[in-house]
């Protein structure tokens, strides 16, 4: 079933003519799990939440994915509490997370499919004769259609364009602007997650996780998109 899901990542990954992600979907969600699983019994805990998170961009539903990454996140010392998402934002991810991006195209063709199938019936053959009767079924189809249509590009842009990235090294330092000069804002451990906002130069201005912002150098971050 593993080997069916990452068939359809790179079906995917062809379709969207991504040469950076074709490069990179020799790793499956197991082998970076892996990678994740040596670093981190080598106690390089930025490394290891690195490859845990990359991997649960593959499997989001991966139990020992997300145990592991708690782990390694214990590990680190910070005292920075990360703020929970809206609800409504973190219901739609879990939605999106339900299937890959080729299997949300595939739903959404056949859903397609379907509609046609629907105005067919109800304006040429006559088979649905009551207008409500057309109306609650083609607007439920339309509904499931469009639901599919923007799980799966939540889905794309999960796995491609992602804006979290993983703080690598000890201490680094952030600063209220893109140079050393400006006074710095707070220190991130390494393993520390930060969302990009901004780049400007060899700086990307990036928001903490709890949503504390300020500039870190590009060489101090590694994003986990493909």
């Amino acid at each position: 079933m593993n080997d069916l899901k990452y068939l359809f990542l790179g079906a995917v990954l062809f379709l969207y003519g991504n040469s950076n992600a074709q490069s990179e979907v020799i790793f499956s969600a197991d082998s970076l799990y892996n990678l994740g699983n040596f670093a981190f019994n080598q106690e390089q805990y930025d490394e290891a939440i690195f490859y845990y998170e990359k991997a649960k961009l593959l499997d989001p539903w991966a139990e020992d994915i997300s145990i592991n990454l708690q782990l390694a996140n214990e590990k680190l010392s910070t005292d920075i509490i990360e703020l929970k998402p809206f609800f409504i934002a973190s219901w739609w991810n879990k939605l999106a997370n339900l299937m890959l991006p080729g299997a949300w195209k595939f739903s959404s063709i056949l859903l397609l499919l379907a509609l046609v199938v629907v105005l067919y019936l109800h304006y040429f053959r006559k088979r649905i004769k009551k207008r409500i009767h057309f109306l609650v079924i083609f607007g439920l189809i339309l509904l499931l259609f469009l639901v599919s249509v923007f799980a799966g590009f939540t889905r794309v842009n999960h796995i491609f364009d992602s804006p979290i990235a993983i703080v690598f090294g000890e201490d680094q330092s952030l600063y209220e602007g893109p140079d050393t000069v400006s006074e710095e804002v707070k220190k991130l451990t390494g393993g520390n997650k930060v969302k990009i906002l901004d780049e400007d130069g060899e700086w990307y201005k990036v928001s903490a996780v709890d949503s504390e912002q300020g500039w870190i150098k590009k060489q101090n971050v590694k994003l986990i998109k493909f």
